[in-house]
């Protein structure tokens, strides 16, 4: 059987000031070596369940731009030297240089 990198398991979340849960009840294994694509809609919860793995759910990153913000979450998410990594939309707010980069050191 694979090793299992990361589990979450009857998970719900609420951020502040809002009245429905980002996440309700979700159960989510992932394996060593697995790639995995979260799909949905627009509010789905899919950058909450990837904040939720990543460690940086309810973190605020003030006074940057969102290009800013992504390489900032990335290198976080990085200097935890995790079994996996979990991407959300990772050239959104990018310039070409930055996703060119990025491509690079995800060896895409």
């Amino acid at each position: 059987m694979s090793e299992i990198a990361a589990a979450i398991k009857n998970v719900s979340f609420q951020y502040q000031n809002v009245n429905d849960n980002a996440l309700n009840n979700i159960d989510l294994t992932i394996f060593k070596g697995e790639c995995v694509l979260l799909c949905g809609d627009s509010g789905s919860g899919k950058t909450s369940v990837t904040r939720l793995l990543n460690g940086l759910l309810d973190r605020s990153i003030f006074n940057l731009s969102g290009g800013e913000k992504q390489k900032i979450s990335c290198a976080d998410a990085a200097a935890m030297q995790p079994d996996i990594f979990v991407l959300d939309e990772p050239p959104s707010n990018l310039d070409i240089d930055s996703i060119e980069q990025l491509k690079g050191i995800l060896r895409l």
